[in-house]
């Protein structure tokens, strides 16, 4: 991803075109079919109610709602003078309150969830952390006075209850 930012970057600039490169965290909302946390964590749901491994519930993530990220980079699109380079970030969150926030939604449509940590893996992967502050979306912030309006909390919800109400449709055809 990185390589390919450059390269756009150095394309764009010897050919004296507009660009900016943009950043974005973890993106999510309705009918996500990637193999991105929540969507996983969504399908694992669907497939063992009772008991969801998840690989750690150590660590934090950066995540942004959809209609979030769509807003930001319109206002982007329509500025002519924009930077070259754009941070945009949603908000941090420990992956254990992700996972409680995901099963507070679950258990107010009456469905048990319980996560629970693999106990052995063959993964050596580091715990997730969110970006670091060189990723920083504060100047983005301030020159479009923009803030994410979707709370983690009503993202999740919007997109469980469209994962849900997809679900029931596809069983039904």
């Amino acid at each position: 991803k990185f390589v390919s930012e450059l390269l756009i970057s150095y394309f764009n600039s010897i050919n004296d075109l507009r660009y900016a490169v943009v950043n974005f965290p973890n993106l999510y909302g309705p009918n996500q079919t990637s193999k991105q946390f929540i969507p996983t964590v969504l399908s694992k749901i669907d497939k063992s109610h009772n008991s969801v491994e998840i690989f750690s519930k150590k660590g934090d993530r950066n995540f942004l709602f959809i209609d979030d990220a769509v807003e930001a980079l319109l206002k982007i699109v329509y500025d002519y003078e924009c930077d070259k380079n754009i941070q945009v970030s949603g908000t941090n969150v420990k992956i254990e309150f992700l996972l409680k926030e995901i099963k507070k939604i679950y258990s107010n449509l009456n469905i048990d969830v319980n996560f629970k940590e693999k106990s052995k893996s063959n993964l050596s992967r580091k715990e997730f952390t969110s970006p670091p502050k060189i990723m920083s979306d504060h100047s983005f912030r301030k020159k479009y006075n923009w803030k994410p309006k979707f709370s983690l909390s009503k993202g999740l919800q919007i997109t469980i209850n469209e994962h849900i109400k997809t679900k029931v449709k596809n069983q039904k055809n």
